[in-house]
């Protein structure tokens, strides 16, 4: 029961913390870096690390805010974009048109799939911002089990919003994100320990030239970074 009480408080805390940096940046310019932010914190608390919760977000936000912004606000607009097509395209009276609906759910599936990763992806490894987008579709691909756990879990959080429209605002986004990252952390353990009984396997057993990144937080960008680890072609 303690367990499950220090749960839901962090997850209202983080909850909290991610509108109030929401709206410090007018919500287009701050739901990115409020959603890096709150990854970071809940990778800490996933850690055991857990002092100093609003001056770590408050760090993280600052120390991220134009990162996140580029990481984060393409593929979202990219989904939007793709989904809003999709929907002119299912509504159009042209000639073939349900079957060019088609690429616009793929590509908003693809995109989808990426951001579910992505933010957790960006604090844990070191990734750089242009591949970071790919490299977490890769590892989604890759382990596609736990893409589909993680989704499961998502659209639950949704449904639950959905038929209790008061958990938003109080603990819905915070109980994804610190789920969320704790299932991702396990995942990207079991990768690199994957990865470590395959170094000595066939080569064909790992993507070429996948590496996601160096492990490692916001704050600890300036310090020399370990070796990269690439991405298994397959869950094990």
């Amino acid at each position: 029961m303690y367990a499950l009480s220090e749960w839901l408080f962090r997850a209202v805390l983080v909850n909290v913390l991610w509108i109030v940096g929401t709206l410090a940046g007018v919500v287009v310019l701050g739901i990115a870096p409020a959603t890096m932010a709150a990854h970071h914190l809940a990778r800490q608390y996933a850690r055991g690390t857990d002092d100093h919760a609003v001056r770590t977000f408050a760090r993280c936000y600052r120390q991220e805010f134009w990162r996140a912004n580029a990481l984060l606000v393409p593929p979202a607009l990219l989904v939007a974009a793709a989904l809003a097509g999709a929907l002119v395209l299912r509504g159009s009276s042209v000639p073939g048109a349900g079957v060019l609906v088609v690429g616009p759910v793929l590509v908003a599936a693809c995109v989808g799939l990426a951001l579910l990763y992505l933010p957790s992806l960006a604090v844990h490894y070191e990734v750089p911002t242009v591949r970071a987008l790919s490299r977490a579709f890769l590892f989604a691909v890759a382990n596609l089990p736990s893409t589909l756990l993680l989704a499961a879990v998502l659209a639950a959080t949704v449904y639950a919003s959905m038929r209790l429209p008061g958990l938003l605002p109080v603990v819905s986004v915070g109980a994804w994100v610190c789920g969320s990252t704790a299932l991702c952390l396990r995942f990207y353990a079991q990768n690199d320990d994957a990865l470590e009984r395959a170094s000595a396997g066939p080569p064909s057993a790992v993507v070429p030239e996948s590496a996601i990144g160096t492990a490692g937080t916001p704050a600890d960008r300036h310090r020399p970074s370990r070796t990269g680890r690439p991405v298994l072609a397959h869950n094990r």
